[in-house]
């Protein structure tokens, strides 16, 4: 998970964009395509912008107080900004993963083939990462 600072980043320093949104519609098939070596051109007390090295009239700009997430004025999100190419792909990975499973534990055949204490151990894991309290699961001192 990318955890940027403003100091992680240097004018002239190569970054990594990541082709997301109507930029993606543009772009050749392939996760290599979608993988885009840049520079930063400057880093400033809001934004941090950056340009490919041989195109002198594209720029794209990163709000450094937002997560470095792309600003835009109109149209939508075109690229995500990474340091190494690596982190894209473990970002890619960790995408799968979580689509792999939402759409495998929405299936009733997997939920019922689930032991309880694997399920005790899911819901563990879930609870780690939000402000839902876990539901109290101790029916031994309750009458039917």
């Amino acid at each position: 998970m990318k955890n940027y600072q403003k100091s992680d980043f240097k004018k002239g320093q190569k970054i990594y964009l990541y082709v997301t949104g109507n930029e993606a519609r543009r772009t050749k098939p392939g996760i290599e395509n979608r993988i885009r070596e840049a520079v930063v051109k400057t880093v400033g007390r809001k934004y941090i912008t950056v340009g490919y090295p041989n195109r002198q009239y594209f720029e794209a700009k990163f709000e450094i107080d937002n997560d470095f997430r792309q600003f835009y004025e109109t149209g939508t999100i075109d690229f995500v900004l990474y340091l190494t190419k690596e982190e894209i792909y473990e970002d890619l990975r960790i995408g799968q993963l979580q689509k792999y499973i939402r759409d495998e534990i929405r299936t009733d055949s997997v939920m019922s083939k689930i032991t309880k204490e694997d399920l005790e151990k899911i819901a563990d894991i879930v609870s780690k990462y939000t402000t839902k309290e876990k539901p109290n699961l101790d029916f031994s001192h309750k009458t039917m």
